[in-house]
């Protein structure tokens, strides 16, 4: 049995070196936006919106093998001759396997990628379309623990695990292959703005190859003899294969297909966020709003998929099939033959195990379905950065090809032609890699492990992946002489031009081009073959005597404005109609006065009245047409208008100072005021006093404020100006405030004692109008004062 389990260990340890795989080949390239057709393997929206007008893959291949039971030291590759080994090579010294009881896991697989296109298509090239072709083998190995591969790996001779019980759980080792034919079909679901979203599905017809698998629910066994490889081992063992292994010899029978038909389904979904969405429209050909399709649009982008959903291989049991019961003491572990020769291992089992017979005629491997999210940021021009999620979604203890967990971050950077990649994978065997990939034109090759070639001294996966393919880019129409006119369709490549006449120049951008116009450097009109008419009269300015101003053609594009058939530069009134002998002016009263000199053109005049007729209705020797009071005599000097007397006080209101009220002539037309009226206007004013700072009048003022308040409501036409004063002492705003208060204190003592409020003007001015020096006490005590006017209206 050793040889069985050393078989199946050092197979899975040895296959990243001789293999090629979907999950690893696609690591690097993940995010990438010239990944083109192999996108689809892993998100087929990504194909949606391609920097690629076709992509074909030729050929490529990829393998990748990962395990956590056990490493392989680098030096196996170098003391054997690198690339030179097999797995006959005792390679024991290089094993080293984890010493618990844990169950782990191993898997190798291989693709490869055959012929395979993909295209855009549509107006705007929203939709996308792939045929697809690939081959896949995957190997995986469940429910080892370290324990069971190092007693493996000592032909079951090791002193140190003899007599401990060794317990296999869902011990599951299989292999399979499978072939599938596929179209994909996407669409940009959302494109506005800074928003774009893309779908696709991919539709697979899918073929198993061949399969076989050994497993067991339970397992145990304990070393009795270390010398000889002897153990107690109790369980149960399932052997299973397809019908295309020769019943004789038990060789695979390769011009055969041992599986049945099924489909299965892959769904994506891409998300960009295009903040700077507007700079990527262009004008082109006469067509605006064109899209730079070969220009990556986003500032980072985010998407899911789900890879091989639905469906499963189908197999028919071969003849070497089995289920067995497995119950012997000290049996010899190392007595079984490798599983490659078939025949001879289910030969020694049946001889030595209860053969239970094959409980179904078939059985199924399940795809290995997957959900990638992927995170992908534009750094800076062709640098990015890229985070993927690739989680298997199968379930491990049935039967499966299945990969593990992988997390991977990739800086790269890309061109259309170029583009180096540098995955960082963490896989959920615990064990984190640098990859490196390149890819340059039509190649691309790389690995996600450097491990075997650097740095580390154990080797848990390695991997290795390689493509041709004719990739298409999509390219931005050449337009060489930058006038909006691709190179293609412009008449005139060499000289820059007009849009609208494909590329041909229109110097003076008059709608003529050069070659039709015949004034090609100076604007001007279709119709006069490109030359001017500034004036927009119907005469081009060559022959246009007027070219600056709107005429007529008859006078050579002058105009006569009044239509009286005098061109304008020689008619004297070039907007009103007249007779050639008064050079175009009109005399409509015929009193030999044209009508722009006569102020009355409709009437016979004098020329000393500038055609009009003498005309003075109140004789006072202003004629009726300029004097404002036509019937009533008055002074020259006042238009005509006899003078006012408004208050009928004998004294003319443009000499009297009390226009509104009568007054003595002798005094200017104003009231004589009585001299015991100004005593006791004097004495309110100096017997005027206020609490220190405020605006209360003192009791001493009252008799003075009364007899004031007597002599207003005696004499109605009186009417009297307060203005309130302040020094300078203190802030400017206080003092107005106070000289305001106290104003208004002595009006509205006034008013209260009979006097109506209208009959105050009441003004304050606070520091502003001294009468005396506010350097001295006495000034500023001048100075703080309530002034009272008389005043007459």
């Amino acid at each position: 049995m050793r040889k069985l389990y050393q078989f199946l260990i050092c197979s899975f340890l040895l296959s990243a070196l001789s293999f090629t795989s979907k999950a690893q080949l696609l690591t690097s390239l993940r995010g990438s936006n010239y990944a083109g057709i192999y996108s689809i393997y892993y998100n087929p929206a990504e194909i949606v919106d391609s920097r690629y007008s076709f992509d074909m893959n030729l050929i490529s291949f990829s393998s990748s093998f990962t395990n956590d039971f056990g490493t392989l030291n680098r030096n196996y590759l170098f003391d054997k001759g690198f690339l030179k080994f097999n797995v006959k090579d005792d390679i024991n010294p290089y094993l080293t396997f984890a010493q618990d009881t844990k169950m782990r896991t191993g898997v190798a697989n291989t693709s490869v990628y055959g012929p395979s296109f993909m295209f855009t298509f549509g107006k705007k090239r929203q939709q996308s379309f792939a045929l697809f072709t690939k081959a896949n083998v995957y190997s995986n190995v469940n429910g080892v623990s370290g324990e069971f591969a190092t007693l493996v790996n000592d032909d079951f001779k090791n002193d140190a695990l003899t007599g401990k019980p060794i317990k296999l759980t869902n011990l599951t080792t299989t292999a399979v292959g499978w072939g599938e034919i596929g179209a994909t079909y996407g669409h940009v679901l959302l494109n506005r703005n800074k928003n774009f979203l893309k779908g696709a599905i991919s539709v697979k017809y899918v073929r198993g190859y061949a399969s076989a698998y050994i497993n067991s629910k339970q397992l145990s066994l304990q070393l009795t003899d270390p010398i000889n490889g002897k153990a107690n081992v109790i369980g149960d063992l399932s052997i299973g294969h397809s019908t295309n292994f020769d019943p004789v010899s038990g060789d695979l029978q390769k011009d055969k297909i041992g599986g049945k038909a099924t489909g299965a389904v892959d769904l994506g979904l891409v998300y960009e966020y295009r903040p700077k969405y507007n700079s990527f429209y262009y004008e082109m050909d006469q067509e605006k709003g064109r899209v730079r399709h070969d220009k990556n649009k986003y500032l980072f982008k985010a998407a899911v998929s789900i890879t091989d959903l639905g469906g499963a291989l189908k197999f028919d049991k071969g003849n070497f099939s089995r289920e067995y019961l497995v119950q012997k003491e000290n049996y010899d572990m190392t007595g079984l033959p490798s599983p490659v020769d078939i025949k001879d291992f289910v030969g020694k089992l049946d001889a030595d195990f209860v053969n239970k017979g094959a409980s179904d005629k078939d059985y199924e491997f399940g795809l290995p379905t997957t959900m990638n999210a992927n995170f992908d940021y534009h750094i800076w021009r062709g640098f990015y950065v890229n985070a993927n999620a690739y989680v298997p979604l199968s379930n491990k203890n049935k039967l499966n090809a299945h990969y593990v967990n992988i997390y991977s971050l990739t800086p790269r950077l890309e061109t259309g032609n170029f583009g180096v990649y540098f995955p960082v994978t963490y896989s959920g065997h615990k064990d984190m890699n640098v990859g490196f990939t390149l890819r340059a034109g039509s190649f691309m090759i790389g690995t996600g492990t450097v491990a075997p070639l650097f740095g580390k001294q154990d080797i848990k996966a390695a991997d290795v992946h390689f493509g041709i393919r004719i990739p298409v880019l999509k390219k931005h129409p050449k337009d060489r002489d930058n006038d909006l006119i691709s190179d293609k369709k412009d008449k005139c490549k060499k000289v820059p031009g007009d849009p609208q006449f494909w590329g041909c120049p229109d110097t003076d951008k008059d709608g003529v081009q050069d070659s039709e116009d015949k004034c090609p450097e100076v604007a001007g009109k279709a119709e006069f073959g490109g030359c001017p008419d500034t004036d927009n009269d119907g005469v081009q300015d060559s022959e246009d005597k007027c070219p600056t101003i709107a005429g007529k053609s008859e006078f050579a594009g002058c105009p006569d404005t009044d239509n009286d058939g005098i061109i304008d530069s020689l008619d004297q009134c070039p907007e009103l109609a007249g007779p050639k002998e008064l050079n175009g002016c009109p005399d409509t009263d015929g009193d030999g006065i044209i009508d722009p000199k006569d102020k009355c053109p409709t009437e016979k005049g004098l020329p000393e009245f500038d055609g009009c007729p003498l005309r003075d209705k109140d004789g006072d020797g202003v004629k009726d047409e300029v004097d404002e009071c036509p019937t009533v005599a008055g002074p020259v000097e006042n238009k005509g208008c006899p003078y006012p007397d408004t208050d009928g006080d004998g004294v003319l209101d443009k000499d009297d100072y009390c226009p509104l009220t009568p007054g003595d002539p002798a005094n200017n037309g104003c009231p004589v005021i009585k001299e015991e009226v100004k005593k006791i206007l004097e004495k309110a004013f100096d017997k005027l006093e206020f609490t220190t700072g405020k605006s209360v009048i003192k009791s001493v003022s009252f008799a003075s404020l009364n007899d004031l308040a007597k002599i207003m409501k005696e004499n109605a036409a009186y009417k009297l100006r307060i203005e309130g004063h302040t020094d300078n002492v203190g802030k400017r705003a206080n003092n107005m405030t106070l000289s305001k208060n106290r104003a208004n204190a002595v009006k509205n003592y006034l008013v209260k004692k009979g006097v109506e409020a209208t009959r105050f003007d009441v003004k304050w001015y606070g520091p502003d109008k001294p009468v005396a020096d506010n350097a001295t006490a006495e000034g500023r005590q001048q100075n703080r004062r309530v002034e009272m006017t008389i005043v007459f209206e």
